[in-house]
Parts: C-alpha cells; structure tokens; sequence
C-alpha cells in the first residue's frame, strides 16, 4: 500500500509505502508517473518512501526482472529511503542490476535527509496528490 504527495516547485513525485510490500504496489507506480507525466509534463525526481513497510512479499525473482525495464522517465532522478532489513538489500541489489545493464540506477538511501540532499531539495512542500 502507497500513498502519493507531490512537490509542485521541483516537480517530485513521493509515493510512501508501508505495511506490506507486494509486487502490484511497485508495478502501480509505474501507472502513476505515466498519469503524472502525462497531467504535467515531465518530472525531476522520484522518491520512493519505504520506511515504513514492515513486512517484504516482492521475490527476488520480481526485481531480476523489473531491473531490465528502463524508467519511464529517463531523466527522472529516482531516490529510494530504505533505512535497513532485507528490503534494503532488495533495493541495493535492483540498483546494481540496472547499473549492470546500463539502465540509471535509483540512489538508495537511509533517510529523508539524505534523499533531499540528492534531489537538491530546500524546503520542499510536499501535498497529497490532487490536492
């Protein structure tokens, strides 16, 4: 499960992800930037919030192959907060199989904090999406 903010400024998409994390919440991202896309124009960044997931239900098998697929926004700088546990690792491992087949990996981050200093972030004011 997700929920969607964005910052309207520097154009960033932030889905927070908590509870359960299942292979058709990360395939609805991809829904998601392409509405986002397609309702404003293209996007600087992504953040992807996974803090707050609990538990991991995504196979190994799902990230060898999401891995392959290029993003829909190529110039999109996307940043995961994956703060530790086995999801991290998953993340780590999704980022080092898109630099392998030459794809712009995701930066995966332990904080916030980080991810706003990647995406060049000061103040940003996020708002749930359509608001």
């Amino acid at each position: 499960m997700f929920t969607l903010e964005f910052e309207d400024t520097y154009r960033i998409l932030l889905a927070r992800f908590s509870g359960i994390l299942m292979p058709e919440d990360i395939s609805q991202i991809d829904q998601v930037v392409t509405q986002a896309i397609a309702w404003g124009g293209p996007l600087h960044g992504m953040l992807l919030d996974f803090s707050s997931v609990q538990a991991v239900g995504v196979p190994q098998t799902f990230i060898a192959v999401r891995a392959r697929l290029p993003f829909i926004s190529p110039d999109c700088e996307r940043v995961f907060v994956v703060p530790s546990g086995e999801l991290r690792g998953l993340a780590q491992r999704y980022a080092a199989l898109q630099r392998a087949y030459g794809i712009k990996a995701p930066h995966v981050v332990q904080s916030m904090s980080e991810a706003y200093e990647v995406l060049q972030l000061e103040r940003p004011d996020f708002r749930p999406l359509g608001a």
